[in-house]
């Protein structure tokens, strides 16, 4: 079928049919880093999973390349798939190592799940991100859970716990997302009042510090960080966030 299809140019056609027939609403998966290649596939299909964003994810956070790369993808995903909200969202999946099979420092992690949670796209977390699982590539990223007990105290579970309860009370889905800045150790945008601060020092690096000129924030505003719900920032009269 495959073959006939491709060889009849029936590609695009025979995928809204399949879309059509099924009523509901569908995630292709187009295994490809190119967003131009990707994004041909969003329009047949109402959406395709996020493999550009996935890769530049592994590189900034589990091989701690420049943080500015976020930046650059967002930006060749925009000029090539039509919806950028409805992209699947991820760094972990079945056909791929996971994450912490590469790269074992959890605060690495940590940042990179924010990022699949809070930025636009439809997030998805892979089962046992949560226990910590690091099997490598396919069949050994398919590691069994209930041997964990399906844990609710692990630190991964509740930064994902955290992170999302926050997604769903704030819900950033209703927001874009706005970049305000970018370098090569840190990355943050705002989606509503939510200002997303991520970093790839990773936990033996040095704490890193930048003033934030560019927000939404009006003189005064208090931002609770919700890891730490003692700890607050205020937005100054110059308008700086630090």
């Amino acid at each position: 079928i495959r073959d006939l299809v491709r060889s009849r140019g029936l590609g695009d056609v025979y995928k809204r049919q399949f879309q059509d027939t099924a009523g509901v609403f569908g995630i292709g998966e187009v295994f490809n880093g190119e967003p131009t290649y990707c994004g041909g596939y969003q329009g047949p299909l109402d959406s395709v999973l996020n493999y550009p964003m996935y890769f530049t994810l592994r590189d900034v956070f589990a091989s701690k390349q420049s943080m500015n790369n976020i930046q650059t993808r967002i930006q060749q995903n925009t000029a090539a798939f039509s919806d950028l909200s409805v992209l699947g969202t991820f760094v972990d999946n079945h056909d791929n190592s996971r994450f912490l099979y590469s790269q074992s420092d959890q605060t690495l992690y940590k940042n990179a799940l924010t990022y699949v949670l809070l930025s636009q796209g439809i997030p998805i977390v892979y089962y046992g991100s949560e226990q910590a699982f690091h099997g490598g590539n396919d069949p050994n990223n398919r590691e069994v859970l209930w041997p964990t007990s399906f844990s609710t105290s692990s630190s991964l579970y509740k930064h994902i716990q955290t992170v999302n309860a926050h997604r769903k009370k704030a819900q950033v889905w209703n927001y874009s997302q706005v970049q305000r800045y970018s370098t090569t150790d840190f990355y943050a945008f705002t989606r509503g009042n939510t200002f997303v601060a991520l970093t790839n020092k990773g936990s033996a690096g040095a704490q890193v510090h930048y003033t934030i000129t560019y927000h939404p924030y009006a003189d005064g505003t208090k931002l609770c960080n919700i890891f730490y719900t003692c700890l607050l920032y205020t937005s100054d009269a110059a308008d700086d966030l630090t």
